[in-house]
């Protein structure tokens, strides 16, 4: 599976890549807090439908409530710098976890290429608290749209809550987003992620030992294409 710089570790690749703009996109929105009376992890996850944001990476996403392997979710769909489709990730939130289905992945002319399902293991627990580390172990079930082939593959990694954390992005204030840490696939770096209501997965970076940015590894919103 094809996969953009952003969907390179656990949390990236269940939730979201994080794409990026285009000239012809209206200008950023007037800074607005977004304010939550008492922060929480699980209020990071809950997605407005009909959201359209601009990264960095020349990436354009877009969040949708819609069908995937029978349920209906949430997701966030990307699409490349030339318009195709890169793909949608998709989950819910009930039980007390968010639980990450999978994901439909397109190929560099936008068709279908590989359909993922997520086995049950793959959530995490609202109500984490900032420090907090866990776990994960879950499988992926791919099927390959050309031949209907069926591969599957188990994984497992781990993720840190860091806390609560305000960013200025796109000219508008987000209040309260979730950061997060999870190893990185690159001996000696971290990947730092920022979550935010709403919007899903708005920043990443990836962070060496000592807590250093590694050049042009960091990825965020710019602009705010539609807030419903």
């Amino acid at each position: 599976m094809k996969k953009s710089t952003y969907l390179v570790s656990f949390f990236t690749t269940l939730l979201a890549a994080c794409g990026g703009g285009g000239s012809s996109d209206p200008a950023p929105a007037a800074s607005v807090p977004e304010t939550t009376l008492s922060p929480t992890f699980g209020a990071c996850f809950e997605l407005k439908p009909g959201v359209k944001f601009i990264t960095s990476n020349g990436y354009k996403k877009t969040v949708v409530q819609e069908m995937f392997n029978g349920v209906s979710a949430f997701g966030v769909n990307e699409r490349r710098p030339n318009d195709t489709n890169f793909g949608t990730n998709y989950w819910v939130i009930s039980g007390g976890f968010v639980h990450f289905l999978g994901s439909v992945d397109y190929d560099d002319r936008g068709l279908l290429s590989s359909y993922f399902v997520y086995s049950n293991s793959s959530q995490i627990p609202l109500n984490m608290v900032p420090g907090q580390t866990i776990k994960l172990a879950y499988t992926s079930t791919n099927t390959r749209a050309e031949n209907q082939s069926v591969t599957t593959e188990n994984k497992d990694s781990s993720l840190t809550f860091s806390g609560f954390e305000n960013l200025t992005l796109g000219g508008r204030v987000f209040m309260n987003t979730c950061k997060m840490k999870d190893p990185s696939s690159i001996a000696g770096q971290t990947i730092v992620t920022w979550v935010a209501q709403g919007f899903g997965l708005i920043a990443r970076e990836n962070q060496d030992a000592q807590g250093a940015i590694i050049k042009d590894s960091r990825i965020e919103l710019k602009t705010i294409v539609a807030n419903p």
